[in-house]
């Protein structure tokens, strides 16, 4: 094919099919960017409001809590916790009867009953009363009790032993003050509360 176009049309034919893509390429670009900075818009804005929206739900949940006496639901629970404290304080040293008169008994020599049981200001330990027979039976009180295969009480001691009573079969009167053995299943709380 002949071209009988001059050369200088030629190259504003040429120069005119490149500024056309380069009008094509910036208008590409240009959408781009515009683009890019409405969803970076979009997105900024969409950040912005969720955080407000956030921020609202925070405050309306602050104050429902408010309303609710939060800090006075948090002291009603401390004091709950504080005599639940002392509940267990106190069943720990709450000596149930029943088994420990049964398992003295069982104990006592032959010649003595026992007559009183007293709770002491020791912690742990009671004074106890028997009238024996004799002046030896009151020394084997305090040995049967202290026995360690008993498991009644770790540690036994004579207060004091008088014979001479009114009591023409049980003359003498033997004071002991015990101590409970560490694990022993008179304390409430050792043994479960099972009486």
């Amino acid at each position: 094919m002949i071209n009988l176009l001059s050369d200088d049309q030629r190259k504003d034919i040429t120069y005119a099919r490149r500024n056309t893509t380069l009008l094509h390429w910036a208008i590409a670009i240009v959408l781009a960017i515009v683009g890019l900075v409405f969803f970076v818009g979009a997105g900024y804005f969409y950040v912005v409001d969720t955080t407000n929206k956030y921020a609202k739900e925070v405050e309306a949940k602050q104050a429902y809590l408010q309303s609710q006496q939060l800090g006075e639901t948090e002291q009603t629970i401390q004091d709950l916790s504080n005599n639940l404290k002392l509940i267990l304080q106190v069943l720990s040293e709450e000596i149930l009867f029943s088994k420990l008169l049964r398992h003295i008994g069982a104990v006592m020599p032959s010649g003595s009953v026992l007559s009183s049981i007293e709770l002491t200001e020791l912690e742990g330990g009671i004074d106890l009363v028997a009238a024996t027979k004799d002046y030896d039976t009151g020394t084997q009180v305090q040995v049967n009790l202290q026995d360690d295969t008993n498991k009644l009480f770790d540690k036994v001691d004579i207060v004091s032993i008088t014979c001479g009573g009114s009591d023409p079969e049980y003359p003498c009167l033997v004071t002991l003050r015990a101590k409970f053995a560490a694990n022993n299943e008179f304390l409430f709380l050792n043994s479960g509360g099972q009486q």
